[in-house]
């Protein structure tokens, strides 16, 4: 028979009910006539076709596509006992090239044992939502078996005794929801066949399952504790590509409704259909957060996010029904985006990322499953060079993409460890270079208590001669006022002096250590302050002279009665007055200028024009120690360590700090709040 002209019969009779009503149109005469004609002039051909024998062997699987006759009730007009009794002019020849456009469906065949025993017989039929079977044997009696993705009732199998022949109806039912059948099929096995298939395909799936889902936990306790956000996107990839494994329907009910949700058989679907997306957005912002796109290509980093944008619409759209996007425009989006993210990985890759390759391993294994899958489904077997068994088989089955999606999750867990290390390392790193930092810092602390220690003993030793020498020359000093010999006394007046300053130095140093140990306290009197300030720089007028340097006490304000320490501001003021005339060339002016702010401050400003510090010093000149290394300041031996030591002595008095300001002319500044 031509088979082009048997598929446009086939084509009629399925479709019988369309035109049912068509009146006496001529048309639908002469296709009544053509399937009258079919049907009774040509019955030993469907006769032919429509008989299947069951092999002697205990372990075999035959798919009825052509050995079946078919009819169309979209209406649901037929039930199984009607066509029990008169079905001869209403079922056409079957084809796999026959696409289903309706909802119903009524197939028909015989079935035959002819060995000598009894065979138990599993049904199963590809991604039809219900599927009910009706044998009914020689003596009339008709038995029920139903199955189906949807369908709650899991027993599938049928006795059929030896020596005795079936007429079987099948009716196959599909509400159009989770429809992707592509023509009608039955599929018949050796129950033993079926369980030992079954029982392989639970163990090798509850491995990938785990595999996924194992990962998946893992992930997301690193993403915890890391706070990495490449570890939660990978983790929520893993999960849902799990979560669709679980829901994976084919010929029967997922494994999720099978074991979790018996009573609910359609939740799977929707929960699958939910998965779906958060899959590819989750994978994409794996590859995002993992490759740094946003950082490193920010174009390319644009263009996943209106992809991830286009993939939520698209399926907010098909869930509201506002628009339905077909499967082919959903796997068109998702397989682009794929795409741009594979590119992206072997660009780094070239470009010397070589954690990259994790991403293109990972990525080929996937795509070894979509491949595999999809010529599945188109009738094609990419596989057929291995061996029928089996775990062969298992990956010939739609369960191959996820199969791959697991080793997929694999080389992608030994990505994120690689990562893991690196960020271990840099933090092995870190805490090494804190550990330096205290031990530099602890070093130093120890170094400056040293030095306190040092000066303060030092200071001690100096102190006591120093006692003598000034004793006694101030026993000479009363000795020579009977005597009129001014060279000689100019001479004790000079010892006398210098060494006043070398106990003032030491005793300096000695109220450092008090500083640095926190025992130093200020000793408090209310005075007017303008008088004992004017007091100590008139005081200086004389060392001034002696340099030929121009000194000045200028104060704005005549009587400020506040609260000091009368013997660490005389420090403050002498020190400042003795470096002022020190760093000062001859000829030069320093001003001691007494004012108050608006502020409530006592400001004693001290300018001179000296040669001032270098602006690279200026943000040394309180710190300890420091010492301004340059030319002109060696020939004064440099400023020593008293901006520090005078800056402490302010700061232990309330509302009292230091500044310096670097103008033509140098300026320190002493505030001191009298409130």
């Amino acid at each position: 028979m031509d088979n082009n002209f048997t598929k446009n019969v086939q084509n009629i009779v399925l479709n019988r009910n369309d035109y049912k009503n068509c009146g006496a149109d001529s048309l639908a005469l002469f296709y009544k006539f053509l399937v009258f004609f079919l049907v009774f002039f040509i019955p030993l051909s469907i006769q032919a076709q429509t008989r299947v024998e069951i092999p002697a062997s205990s372990s075999w699987s035959m798919t009825l596509i052509d050995e079946l006759e078919v009819m169309s009730d979209e209406q649901h007009q037929w039930s199984a006992e009607s066509l029990f009794v008169n079905s001869d002019d209403l079922f056409a020849p079957n084809s796999a090239d026959a696409k289903p456009v309706l909802h119903n469906y009524w197939a028909k065949f015989n079935l035959a044992n002819t060995t000598k025993s009894e065979k138990w017989l599993s049904f199963t039929s590809n991604y039809w939502d219900y599927v009910t079977l009706y044998f009914r044997d020689s003596t009339g009696n008709i038995t029920v078996v139903p199955f189906g993705i949807l369908s709650k009732s899991n027993n599938h199998k049928f006795l059929i005794l030896p020596q005795t022949e079936y007429v079987v109806l099948a009716n196959f039912e599909s509400g159009g929801q989770f429809r992707r059948e592509d023509n009608l099929n039955l599929v018949i096995k050796s129950t033993i066949a079926a369980l030992e298939s079954k029982t392989f395909t639970n163990y090798l799936d509850g491995i990938s399952f785990g595999i996924m889902f194992g990962f998946a936990l893992y992930n997301l306790f690193l993403f915890i504790s890391l706070q990495d956000r490449t570890y939660f996107w990978y983790s929520l990839y893993i999960l849902f590509l799990a979560i669709s494994f679980a829901t994976l329907f084919v010929a029967e009910p997922s494994k999720l409704t099978q074991f979790f949700t018996p009573n609910y058989p359609s939740f799977p679907f929707y929960l699958k259909k939910v998965s779906e997306p958060i899959i590819i957005i989750s994978y994409i912002n794996f590859v995002r957060n993992f490759l740094l796109i946003k950082n490193r290509h920010p174009i390319w980093d644009k263009g996943l996010k209106i992809f991830m944008v286009l993939i939520i619409l698209q399926f907010l759209a098909n869930v509201t029904g506002i628009y339905h996007f077909t499967g082919i425009t959903r796997v068109m989006i998702w397989n682009t985006a794929t795409l741009c993210c594979v590119i992206l990985a072997f660009i780094y890759y070239f470009h010397g990322y070589a954690k990259a390759r994790f991403l293109i391993v990972g990525q080929f294994f996937i795509l070894i499953g979509v491949v595999v899958t999809a010529t599945h489904y188109a009738g094609f077997d990419l596989l057929n060079f291995l061996p029928k068994s089996e775990f062969f088989n298992y990956f010939r089955s739609p369960s191959s993409y996820f199969a791959f999606g697991a080793v997929e999750s694999i080389v992608f867990s030994f990505a994120l460890a690689d990562k893991y290390n690196m960020m271990q390392k840099e933090s092995v790193r870190m805490k090494i270079e804190k550990e330096k930092e205290k031990s530099e810092v602890f070093r130093l602390r120890e170094l400056d208590n040293f030095k306190s220690r040092f000066y303060s003993n030092i200071t001690h030793e100096f102190r006591t001669p120093l006692t003598v020498i000034l004793g006694m020359t101030d026993a000479l000093e009363s000795e020579l006022q009977t005597k009129m010999n001014p060279p000689i006394k100019n001479a004790v007046k000079m010892i006398y002096r210098n060494g006043s300053n070398l106990l003032s130095l030491v005793n300096e140093m000695l109220d450092l250590s008090k500083l640095e140990s926190g025992r130093m306290e200020m000793s408090l009197v209310q005075i007017n302050v303008i008088p004992f300030i004017k007091y100590l720089g008139e005081s200086f007028h004389s060392f001034a002279q002696e340099d030929d340097i121009h000194f000045t006490v200028y104060s704005e304000i005549d009587e400020l009665v506040m609260d000091i320490d009368s013997q660490k501001l005389a420090t403050i003021i002498s020190n400042l007055l003795s470096n002022a005339i020190k760093f000062t060339p001859p000829l030069g002016k320093i001003i001691l200028h007494i004012q108050n702010d608006a502020d409530m401050n006592l400001v004693i400003k001290v300018t001179d024009t000296g040669i001032g510090i270098a602006e690279e010093e200026l943000p040394h000149v309180f710190d300890r120690f420091y010492q301004a290394d340059t030319a002109h300041t060696r020939k004064g031996e440099g400023y020593r360590y008293w901006p520090f030591f005078d800056q402490r002595i302010g700061t232990t008095a309330k509302g009292a700090n230091f500044s310096y300001k670097h103008t033509e002319r140098r300026q320190f500044f002493l505030r001191w709040n009298y409130l």
